[in-house]
């Protein structure tokens, strides 16, 4: 959010300058509200295109291996564009390249799963899907724990619906 505010009031500050420049060497009966009008439509311009660029610069720093498996857009009533253009704000990765198959259970698969918000810190947690029941659920702190069956305990299991991205996307390919 830093480099948001320091990349706004220096796109405003250059723009402003311009102007000066403009009315002082070359255009002298410019309107004096020209040059802050001038800066201020220049810093909503640069906080509208930073907000629409984070997701491109995020996704094209991702590691190899490291596929988006769900975007999330967002719209907002305080940026009534949005509604029209929606802008992506969060979604969620998998790292394909560190998932492994459990040796005795081939339909279940471990893999990194990362969250990305803008403003916010990456979370990065490891999940297990069971590709045959087309499900996932985030493993527990402690050692997993299986039962008579060789079926894993202490799993909580997501809805279907809430995790069917994330499924496809580990699953897909297994």
């Amino acid at each position: 959010m830093l480099y948001t505010l320091l990349g706004a009031v220096s796109v405003s500050a250059v723009s402003a300058l311009l102007v000066f420049l403009v009315r002082r060497h070359f255009w002298h009966g410019m309107p004096r509200w020209i040059m802050p009008a001038t800066a201020g439509l220049a810093m909503i311009g640069f906080s509208i295109w930073n907000s629409y660029a984070w997701y491109g610069r995020i996704t094209s720093h991702l590691a190899d291996g490291v596929v988006v498996a769900a975007t999330f857009p967002t719209r907002s009533p305080i940026e009534p564009w949005t509604y029209m253009f929606p802008r992506v704000q969060h979604f969620i990765a998998v790292n394909m390249a560190g998932r492994a198959r459990l040796a005795d259970r081939p339909d279940l698969v471990v893999a990194e799963v990362i969250e990305f918000q803008q403003f916010r810190n990456v979370v990065r947690t490891v999940h297990l899907f069971d590709c045959r029941g087309r499900r996932m659920g985030r493993l527990p702190a402690e050692e997993p724990r299986f039962d008579d069956a060789g079926d894993i305990t202490g799993i909580d299991w997501a809805a279907p619906s809430a995790g069917a991205p994330l499924v496809a996307t580990v699953c897909g390919s297994v």
